[in-house]
Order: C-alpha cells, then sequence, then structure tokens
C-alpha cells in the first residue's frame, strides 16, 4: 500500500455503508442520487425484483437496468455497489501501475461499481453474482477529444475489471449500443402492468401461446387486429388481452424487436427484424 494515500476516511465510509446494509437486511447503494451535483441524468426506479427504489446516476444505468430486471436470469440488482475491500484494491492498483483515485488532499475515493447483479448461471442454473460497468462510448473511446480523461477511464475500469475478477465474479462493459432509447422506451411501457399482474396472470400461459399463433398466422395485420382474435379466443376482455400483450413483451415471451416502436395499429416486427 502507497505510504502517500490516506484512507481513513474512505475505511469510516464503507464500514458505515456495511452496517447500514446489514440493519436493513437489504441492499443499499453506497452512492445515492442526492449525493451527486449533477442530477438532470440521475433516476430513481422502483426494482419489482428486490420491492425497493434504486438509485441509478446515468441514462446508460437506467436503460440497462430496464433490460436486465426484465431477463428471467435476473434474481436481484445492487446498484452502486462498492469495492468494499480497500486493501485488495490499492494493492491491485499498485500491481497493475494505476494511481489509485484520490481527491486534492490525498483521501482515496471509494471505488464503486454500478450495477452488480445475481443472476442464475445459464450453465449450472445456480445464482452468481456478475458486475456491470455502464459508460457512454464517448468515455472509453481512445480517439475522444479528451484522451487523458479517456485513458484514466480505461484504467479505473481495468482496476474494476481486475477486483471482480480476482473475487471469481464475472465482469462486462455495457455502452450506449446494448439497450437502445427505443429499446428502454418499450420495456418501460411494458414493465407497468407488473404492479398489477395478479389481475391477469392466470391467463398468461393461454394467452401467450395463442397470441404468438395468431401473429405466425397474420404477421401483417396490426397488433390490435390481433389482440382482438385471441382475447375472443381465450375468453377475455380486450384490457385483459392488452395487459397480459404487455406482459408478454416485458418478460419476453413475445419475441418482439423492441428497437422498433410498438404500437398497436401497426404490425408487430418479430426480433431481429430491422
Amino acid at each position: 500500500m502507497a505510504s502517500y494515500l490516506k484512507i481513513g476516511r474512505a475505511v469510516q465510509q464503507i464500514d458505515k455503508w456495511r452496517l447500514a446494509v446489514s440493519k436493513a437486511a437489504t441492499h443499499r447503494p453506497f452512492v445515492k442520487v442526492f449525493h451527486v451535483r449533477k442530477r438532470s441524468r440521475r433516476h430513481m426506479t422502483f426494482l419489482y425484483k428486490g420491492q425497493r427504489v434504486a438509485h441509478l446516476l446515468s441514462d446508460g444505468e437506467s436503460r440497462h437496468v430496464l433490460k436486465i430486471e426484465s431477463l428471467l436470469k435476473t434474481i436481484e440488482i445492487f446498484e452502486q455497489y462498492p469495492l468494499w475491500d480497500l486493501e485488495q484494491v490499492i494493492r491491485l492498483a499498485n500491481e497493475m501501475g494505476i494511481q489509485y483515485p484520490t481527491d486534492k488532499m490525498g483521501e482515496a475515493y471509494v471505488m464503486s461499481t454500478d450495477l452488480l447483479c445475481l443472476e442464475l448461471d445459464p450453465d449450472t442454473l445456480k445464482p452468481r453474482l456478475v458486475a456491470y460497468s455502464c459508460k457512454p462510448t464517448k468515455a472509453i473511446v481512445v480517439d475522444s477529444t479528451h484522451p487523458i480523461s479517456v485513458r484514466r477511464t480505461l484504467q479505473k475500469l481495468a482496476l474494476e475489471e481486475e477486483y471482480w475478477r480476482r473475487k471469481g465474479v464475472p465482469f462486462n462493459l455495457i455502452t450506449d449500443f446494448h439497450v437502445s432509447r427505443q429499446a428502454a422506451k418499450n420495456l418501460k411501457w411494458a414493465r407497468s402492468v407488473a404492479k398489477f399482474k395478479n389481475e391477469f396472470i392466470m391467463h398468461e400461459e393461454e394467452f401467450i401461446e395463442r397470441f404468438i399463433d395468431r401473429w405466425k398466422l397474420a404477421p401483417l395485420s396490426t397488433i390490435r387486429e390481433n389482440l382482438f382474435l385471441t382475447a375472443e379466443r381465450c375468453k377475455i376482455d380486450y384490457s385483459t388481452a392488452f395487459s397480459l400483450f404487455r406482459w408478454g413483451i416485458w418478460t419476453h415471451q413475445i419475441a418482439a424487436n423492441l428497437d422498433k416502436e410498438i404500437h398497436v395499429f401497426r404490425p408487430l416486427d418479430p426480433m431481429g427484424c430491422g
């Protein structure tokens, strides 16, 4: 550990966070929306998986949370998760020749990962942690107009990735290209039915099956037309069918192209169509 690095404040912050988490018996983000200066791109989003409000510090984080929460493999999301093993991360920085981030007085900052998710491993079907760092593309492009800032960002990403690798946690870099604004808009529109899913969920299996069959039979019909016919076959009203359709989009049981606007008076594009 470098002798010039002051860690007293960082240790206190981590201890305070760990105590708060243990008392609450649930996740507490290390950094919250009201802790940052610029709040125009900050979001407070209620998570159905976890039943709490998440503090998201960028549009990219917000869009990606919409996507990963909708996936069946996702169990829970922990945002703004600190790299709490301070001794290890500082030692790694020294090994990698990277200056650990500090303020002007030499006080160490506590680094954090944007999203740490508990997911089902696709191979073993056992829970595992997966770390995600969300960055705008311009922040990591080497030929940026701010090359020094980009290099520093890449250094901290490398340090973050190595920290999680040493702990056996997969690390993923997420950029603007992973979830488009239109996809996020569609998912946000679809997920709003989750809060009253108990009113229609008993019809889920039959509706999804019949709607997909009807969609394959008449792919150029509008969503509204296919919904009316599916509702008739399932003996439910249109409102229930519409809610089930949105639920099917949110849960990815209806494999729609999320990068195009979903409009009931237009045909539904299948996944993979441009």
